[in-house]
């Protein structure tokens, strides 16, 4: 699959997280739970839009970045730093949960098998 493509998966992916955030309710499992699946697709395709790197390797270093992000909002790093800015806060987030490694784990997963997938059926052709 080409950068552009990626990239366009990555858009598509950011209004569909920008729409939850807006329209959906906080109490939501489609907020709550499907957010946080999606929000690891959405770093994997952006950055394979950027970069060219394995998908293996990305998967894995995507998988790490949002457990390490989901651990800061364990320990309050953002207020241990003292960050106040807004948008900072929102985008690290500030309540832990195991629910969001679930998530992650499982977005993450389906990159795998569908980059498997397609790496299979591209040696076939």
């Amino acid at each position: 699959m080409t950068k552009s493509f990626y990239l366009w998966c990555a858009l598509a992916l950011f209004i569909t997280e920008v729409i939850i955030a807006i329209y959906v309710p906080s109490t939501s499992f489609i907020r709550h739970a499907f957010g946080d699946f999606l929000v690891v697709l959405l770093i994997y395709c952006f950055a394979k839009g950027i970069v060219d790197i394995a998908p293996t390797k990305l998967v894995i270093a995507v998988l790490i970045f949002s457990f390490t992000i989901e651990f800061a909002q364990y320990f309050h790093v953002i207020d241990l730093l003292g960050i106040e800015n807004k948008v900072l806060r929102i985008a690290i987030g500030n309540s832990f949960s195991w629910n969001d490694l679930l998530m992650y784990t499982l977005g993450c997963w389906l990159i795998y098998t569908l980059e498997r997938r397609y790496a299979k059926k591209s040696k076939q052709s």
